[in-house]
């Protein structure tokens, strides 16, 4: 999944420098028409490779795209690209509540998200799913399939272990957790003291809020002809 989401965050990069380059006249949109526009006709399948990825967007706005491509998809590094939120006038923070969006995302796909704290994510039935490698819950020895049982000394749910998050911030005290291991019940004690947290994204006055136009919805283009068979 995470290419996917750093896949977004490139794309949205593209599109901030397309329209910086270009004063707002120009955009994504174009570079899709652009790559992706063809003659009418039966379907046809018709191959790219880089050198057409980095020559489409350079027609639309001139830029060393092949520069931009090699750094994003030939290096590693820890943080994510972010260069196309803080471009367009945002910046990345982190908040003790679930988002509107975050709710809704937990509640579609039945997991609950703790990466950014503890750093792991548990499915509907409370079974861990997923754990960040060198966060408090791999330090501890936790690990996908495990099942927690109680947190706090107390029997657990997931609101009661977000009590216990939030109850715990800025303190001293491990988080302690039971788990049930296959046949096995086990102690685990988690070195967080940072309250629940979840990415949240805050504006930044100082830059054009290039974000909120990017998401408007896009208005179709209509061919004259259709436009006037519309009003008939």
């Amino acid at each position: 999944m995470d290419y996917y989401e750093e896949g977004i965050l490139i794309w949205l990069g593209v599109d901030v420098l397309i329209r910086q380059h270009t004063a707002g006249k120009r955009s994504l949109d174009d570079f899709c028409r652009l790559f992706f526009g063809g003659r009418s006709g039966p379907p046809a399948v018709v191959v790219y490779d880089q050198d057409d990825v980095v020559k489409a967007p350079d027609q639309v706005a001139p830029h060393d795209w092949r520069a931009l491509f090699e750094a994003r998809l030939a290096s590693t590094a820890q943080r994510a690209p972010l260069g196309g939120i803080e471009g367009s006038g945002w910046r990345l923070a982190w908040g003790d509540s679930l988002t509107a969006y975050g709710r809704a995302d937990e509640a579609a796909w039945e997991h609950t998200d703790l990466r950014f704290s503890l750093g792991l994510m548990l499915d509907k039935d409370g079974v861990i799913t997923d754990v960040v490698p060198g966060s408090a819950a791999a330090q501890a020895g936790l690990a996908p399939g495990m099942k927690p049982i109680a947190a706090g000394g107390r029997r657990f749910s997931v609101e009661r272990l977000r009590e216990v998050l939030r109850a715990g911030k800025n303190g001293t005290e491990a988080l302690e957790l039971l788990a049930e291991d296959g046949d096995f019940i086990r102690a685990f004690r988690l070195d967080w003291h940072g309250g629940e947290l979840h990415p949240v994204l805050v504006r930044d006055t100082a830059k054009p809020d290039l974000l909120s136009e990017i998401l408007k919805p896009l208005t179709p283009r209509i061919a004259p002809e259709a436009a006037e068979g519309a009003g008939e």
